[in-house]
């Protein structure tokens, strides 16, 4: 019965949400005299973002007009800001004019690896939305939130990268991306808005249900609910009972005497748990996993014994956003 009634509240929020947008006006010389019912949801969908025109604007250019259904025209707007971000960095003049100084041309390099995580968190995020959960309602609007958050954050950082260059390339990176940033926090507000009209009336009865099943479901470990039972047995495991699927040691006992020479050949998209374990000893490399790499788990012998200890500095030349020790990219 709790499906049930959040069901229909999110029915008739839908409605209201209609009857709200139709109230907006319409964007100028739009040649007709009445608003039409996809123009209506175009404009219901945006209500609750911040930046409204430009995504009004941004629906109305794509095919977004051919549909009705908020659902619809939320995955249309994820998808309009993944190519707003692509066509930012691909079709840029501005790559050729960094291409001869050294922390300009840094910079720009990151601008494409950042620029490819939002793209990928906002992919994770449309597949997300297309498998919607009542059920599982507060995991899947985390996840939701956590990628968009992470998509937006990755094009900031992309532009904080040009704040320590002289000339204006900062300004001019930012205004390629303005329209992608703002479509991302529209997205994200968009999220906020679903999670706002489920939790302000009746999702106490949801939430009771969730709790109910939540405890009939519940661990001693309290991990997690997206933790595998085989993973919080290796997270909860005595360490010395652990079987490594890769061994790193200094004095040649392992299988590699690098960290970064054992990442190379770890399996990429794998949805198997590996274990790298690093022995007792002082690293002196920077380390990089490559997002590629899921489920790693890298154990070592304790603070105080496996040290890693590569660094590097802006002043040397390196962008800020790989001078971390351990990063990943």
């Amino acid at each position: 019965m709790a499906v049930l009634g959040v069901c229909s509240l999110i029915l008739v929020a839908m409605v209201v949400a209609l009857t709200i947008g139709s109230q907006d006006s319409e964007p100028e010389n739009s040649g007709q005299d009445g608003i039409t019912a996809s123009r209506k949801a175009i404009q219901a969908v945006c209500q609750p973002t911040t930046y409204k025109e430009t995504c009004v604007k941004s629906l109305f250019a794509s095919n977004a007009t051919q549909s009705t259904d908020p659902r619809d025209l939320i995955q249309v707007a994820f998808n309009v800001t993944i190519k707003d971000i692509r066509d930012s960095i691909k079709n840029s003049s501005l790559f050729l004019n960094l291409k001869d100084d050294p922390r300009s041309k840094a910079a720009l390099e990151n601008c494409e690896d950042l620029a490819n995580q939002a793209i990928e968190d906002l992919r994770r995020t449309l597949a997300k939305f297309k498998d919607f959960n009542l059920l599982n309602l507060d995991n899947w609007l985390d996840d939701l939130k956590t990628w968009l958050s992470g998509s937006l954050t990755y094009q900031e950082t992309c532009l904080s990268g040009f704040q320590e260059i002289p000339g204006n390339e900062e300004k001019r990176m930012r205004e390629l991306l303005t329209k992608s940033m703002q479509m991302t926090s529209n997205a994200l507000a968009m999220v906020k808005e679903i999670s706002s009209l489920i939790t302000e009336d009746e999702a106490e009865s949801l939430t009771n249900e969730m709790s109910r099943r939540r405890l009939l479901s519940s661990n001693k470990e309290k991990f997690p609910e997206w933790v595998t039972p085989g993973r919080r047995g290796l997270l909860a495991a005595n360490l010395s009972k652990v079987k490594p699927n890769l061994i790193v040691a200094k004095d040649g006992s392992g299988n590699y005497m690098s960290i970064n020479d054992a990442l190379k050949n770890i399996p990429t998209k794998s949805d198997e748990t590996f274990v790298l374990y690093i022995k007792e000893g002082v690293y002196e490399e920077q380390v990089t996993v490559y997002r590629n790499i899921t489920h790693l788990t890298m154990i070592g012998d304790g603070s105080n014994k496996t040290r890693i200890t590569g660094w590097l500095n802006f002043i040397d030349g390196i962008s800020t956003f790989h001078t971390a020790t351990v990063g990943e990219y």
